[in-house]
């Protein structure tokens, strides 16, 4: 007979089925591996993914302002509180020169995170852009000796554009002792000096290049200044204030150069009160009295009370030998800027071509004791830094 096998015999629990302990803990190990694996896929994202403002900052490198303002206003109304936009946001808007935004933003910034180091130097430098002179100094003082600072290019910037919107106003704004003095001036240069080391991009040499250009021009080395305008526009044909700078540089020696850089800057803004004046004036240098006839009628039926319109219509008037037709506009501007250095020169002219002897006499010796205040506030002006 076969014998039987015996019957198998159940397996141990433990070999058959997990204890709940056991279970617990692998459960408990799959959560925890999920989570590093959530949280490591987090921090590269974080890491990653594309930075929202990023279109904004490749835009201010190429101190492309509007365009950057487009990028950050579409971002922040996407999330309007976004403090890191708004800021960014505000310098933007001050580093072009809109000061309302600028403020606006900053409020935002602050209401969100309150009074933090980079609003508060915010807020600074929309003080010395604006041409504060005690916060552009103690800026200036700060960072011209820190150029690791990261803030410190933007602090140069800031103190360029508020030292010379106060110093030279205009183009053909030059030193006298009243506004500034040889150390001012010093400080200027070293300012363009050091941003011109420390932001090497294109667009940001070609600001450096006119500003440099600005600064000499203001000091009277109009050489220097021209050539330094005439290198930033090579680097940037396109670049308005190059162009601009350089045609006011030029218009006394050079009138036909000056009018070309104007044609080409009007074709762009046709509508720029200032382009159309300077164009007027370099066209009555050139003799185009038609053409500069023609942009001081409307400029002047945009501003009637403009006294620089009206100096060069008494001008055109009195290069035609139209007496009669200067006397109203010499009496108007006479009215509205009566202690105007050029005003005086041409009432001087204007008598002298009308046959009164003695009120020509009395202007012209006006203009001579003006001539001679500015000389020797100049000559008593500092000279060493």
């Amino acid at each position: 007979m076969r014998s039987r096998k015996p019957p198998s015999q159940a397996a141990p629990a433990s070999l058959t089925a997990a204890s709940p302990s056991s279970r617990n803990w692998k459960r408990l190990l799959a959560l925890v591996v999920v989570l590093v694996v959530c949280g490591l896929a987090w921090v590269a994202w974080s890491v990653l993914r594309p930075d929202p403002l990023q279109p904004a900052r490749e835009a201010l490198d190429r101190r492309d302002f509007q365009t950057a303002m487009t990028f950050l206003s579409a971002s922040l109304n996407e999330n309007p509180d976004d403090t890191e936009a708004n800021l960014l946001a505000a310098q933007t808007a001050r580093r072009a020169g809109d000061f309302a935004v600028a403020f606006e933003r900053l409020k935002i910034s602050e209401r969100k995170s309150g009074r933090t180091e980079p609003l508060t130097q915010e807020y600074s430098l929309i003080k010395v852009q604006q041409g504060d002179a005690a916060e552009a100094d103690a800026q200036f003082v700060r960072h011209i000796d820190r150029p690791e600072l990261a803030e410190t290019p933007l602090v140069m910037e800031a103190y360029l554009e508020g030292r010379l919107r106060v110093l030279a106003p205009r183009s053909d704004s030059e030193m006298n002792a009243q506004k500034a003095e040889v150390a001012g001036v010093a400080k200027l240069h070293r300012a363009v000096d050091l941003w011109l080391r420390l932001r090497t991009g294109k667009a940001d040499t070609v600001q450096g290049l006119v500003w440099r250009g600005r600064i000499q021009v203001f000091e009277n080395e109009h050489t220097k200044g021209i050539a330094s305008l005439r290198e930033a526009l090579e680097l940037d044909p396109n670049h308005f204030e190059a162009r601009w700078h350089l045609a006011m540089a030029v218009a006394q020696d050079s009138p036909p150069e000056a009018a070309r850089h104007l044609e080409t800057l009007l074709a762009r803004e046709p509508e720029s009160y200032l382009i159309r004046f300077g164009l007027a004036r370099t066209y009555r240098m050139l003799g185009r009295t038609q053409d500069s006839q023609r942009l001081l009628t409307e400029l002047r039926a945009a501003r009637p009370n403009d006294p620089s319109v009206l100096l060069e219509l008494a001008n055109l008037a009195l290069d035609a030998g139209k007496v009669e037709e200067a006397t109203p506009l010499v009496t108007r501007m006479l009215e509205l800027a009566p202690d105007a250095l050029p005003v005086i020169l041409t009432a001087s002219r204007y008598h002298q071509l009308a046959n009164h002897p003695d009120e020509a006499e009395r202007y012209r010796k006006r203009a001579e004791s003006m001539l001679a205040d500015q000389q020797k506030k100049l000559e008593s002006s500092p000279t060493q830094p």
